[in-house]
């Protein structure tokens, strides 16, 4: 699928605080990461997997570079798409939300603002699935955590086939560590007793 820019060019002149040069400037960098995001992805079809490696591989560094050119796409994306020049209160929703989980509004946005200045990065507010309060998290970089957009919940019986073919390439490559250390002390042992 390709990515698509969108325009978001109506801002210009409706933010207070953000001048049209700025604007202009992180809309390129939006554009970018959307180049970049469809160049890996178009890449990533033709790489060659099976020489996935840690060090360095094509195929491992655009795996590892993948998040930064999709979370760069949509986290500017959605940035944009709430920026408004008319200001105005938050919904009620998110209102009682931010003070059931911070005490009040005025303590959730000192978080934001203490979150953000904690970062080059992006600072998201989330609720979490495992208390139910809203929380402010620190992305310091794009690629680093769960691209945006991913449904998280998932169903366990969904991973069990997943799990499964892990847990065999696991015990595969247990098994073949193990059987070339048991080797080698073989060979040492034979070449020791070679002496006697």
């Amino acid at each position: 699928m390709a990515h698509v820019a969108k325009d978001f060019a109506y801002l210009k002149g409706q933010l207070d605080g953000f001048s049209d040069k700025q604007l202009d400037a992180h809309l390129s960098l939006y554009a970018g990461y959307v180049a970049k995001l469809n160049e890996i992805e178009e890449k990533l079809k033709s790489a060659d997997r099976s020489k996935a490696n840690y060090t360095f591989n094509e195929y491992s560094e655009l795996k590892r570079r993948e998040c930064t050119g999709f979370n760069g796409t949509y986290l500017h994306q959605l940035y944009f798409e709430n920026l408004s020049g008319k200001g105005g209160a938050p919904s009620d929703e998110i209102q009682k939300a931010a003070i059931a989980a911070f005490g009040s509004w005025d303590a959730y946005i000192a978080d934001v603002r203490g979150s953000a200045g904690s970062t080059p990065g992006w600072v998201l507010t989330t609720k979490s699935r495992v208390d139910g309060l809203l929380h402010n998290y620190v992305m310091y970089e794009h690629h680093i955590g769960l691209p945006a957009h991913q449904r998280q919940k998932v169903r366990r019986k969904d991973l069990r086939p997943i799990r499964m073919r892990l847990l065999k390439h696991s015990l595969e490559r247990l098994h073949q560590r193990l059987h070339l250390r048991v080797g080698s002390s073989q060979r040492k042992c034979d070449w020791l007793n070679q002496g006697e």
